[in-house]
C-alpha cells in the first residue's frame, strides 16, 4: 500500500518511522483509528493536553500584538497555565530578534522528491543577521540535551527553515546565523539552545534524504513494517493491542522510564508527551 495521496513528511512523521515502522504503518499507510488509550490517568492526560494547546495559542496571541493584560485576564481560572505565562513573562527567551517575530510559521521543502514540513512555533528573524527557532514545550519533564539532539526535530527544523526561510530572511539563509531554542514551561531558565552550521545542514539533508528514500521503498509485505523492540515504548502507544503488546495503558509518571516529551495520537515521541503535537 503507498503513501497516502499528498503526503507530507514531517519530523513528526519521521519520528514514528524511526522509533517504530509498524507505528507509521498503521498511522499513515493505514490510517488506523486508534485503539487505546496513551496513558492512565485518562482525564488528567486530555487536561494536559488541551492546556498544552491553549498554551500555544496563547503564545500565538501574545506574538500577534494581543495586549498581555487582556492574555492574562482570559486565563485567570487556569491555575496551572497561568503559572506558565507567568514563567514566560519572567524568563522568556533571551536575546531573540525582535525585527520579524512571526508565531506559528508553516514552511515547506522538497527532500528526496517529496514534501518535507514544519510548524515553528515562534520565528525570531532579524532579516540579513540571525534567525532563531523556539519551540514551546509544556511536558512535566525536562529531557536532557543529548535526548533532544537527537530528536528528529532538532534535525528538521534548522534544516527546512534554511531551506525554505530566504522569503523572510532576505535572501539566501546561512546556517550559520540559524539557531533552535526549546523552551520549557515548568523548567523556563533552562532553555535547551542549539546551534547550526553548513557542515550540519549537509549532514541533515544526507539523513533526510536516506530517511524518506528509506520509507519510500519498503516492500510492502508481510513484516516490512517490524515492531519497535523495546516493548517499554508500547506501554504508551494508541496502537499496542493490534500488535500484541498488551492493552492496558502505561501510568503517566512512567513516561519518565523511556523518552519524556508529548505523547500524540498513535505515536510516542518528545513532540507530544503530555503535550500537543505541533
Amino acid at each position: 500500500m503507498p503513501l497516502p495521496l499528498g503526503f507530507e513528511f514531517s519530523q513528526g512523521s519521521l519520528q514514528d518511522y524511526v522509533d517504530c515502522p509498524r507505528r507509521f504503518q498503521l498511522k499513515y499507510i493505514e490510517e488506523q483509528p486508534w485503539p487505546a488509550v496513551e496513558a492512565e490517568p485518562v482525564l488528567e492526560r486530555e487536561q494536559h493536553s488541551i492546556r498544552g494547546r491553549r498554551f500555544h495559542r496563547l503564545m500565538e496571541r501574545y506574538y500577534l500584538g494581543v495586549p498581555s493584560e487582556v492574555l492574562e485576564s482570559s486565563i485567570k481560572g487556569d491555575v496551572q497555565l497561568l503559572r506558565w505565562w507567568q514563567a514566560f513573562q519572567e524568563e522568556p527567551p533571551l536575546s531573540l530578534p525582535e525585527s520579524v517575530l512571526l508565531p506559528e510559521v508553516r514552511l515547506a521543502t522538497s527532500v528526496g522528491g517529496r514534501r518535507l514540513v514544519a510548524v515553528v512555533d515562534l520565528l525570531a528573524v532579524e532579516p540579513g543577521r540571525r534567525l532563531v527557532i523556539v519551540d514551546w514545550k509544556t511536558g512535566r519533564y525536562r529531557p536532557a540535551r543529548d535526548q533532544m539532539a537527537g530528536r528528529l526535530q532538532t534535525l528538521v527544523y534548522p534544516f527546512v527553515v534554511v531551506e525554505a526561510g530566504d522569503v523572510f530572511f532576505g535572501g539566501t539563509v546561512d546556517p550559520a546565523r540559524v539557531m533552535m531554542v526549546y523552551w520549557f514551561a515548568d523548567y523556563p531558565e533552562q532553555p535547551h539552545v542549539f546551534h547550526y552550521d553548513a557542515v550540519q545542514h549537509e549532514q541533515a539533508r544526507e539523513r533526510l534524504v536516506a530517511l524518506v528514500d528509506e520509507v519510500c521503498s519498503v516492500d510492502r509485505g508481510a513484516g516490512a513494517w517490524p515492531r519497535v523492540e523495546d516493548d517499554r515504548l508500547c506501554r504508551y502507544c494508541v496502537y499496542r493491542s493490534l500488535c500484541d503488546r498488551g492493552v492496558e495503558a502505561g501510568l503517566g509518571d512512567g513516561l519518565a522510564l523511556v523518552d519524556e516529551g508529548d505523547v500524540g495520537v498513535g505515536r510516542f515521541s518528545l513532540d507530544d508527551v503530555f503535550e500537543v503535537g505541533y
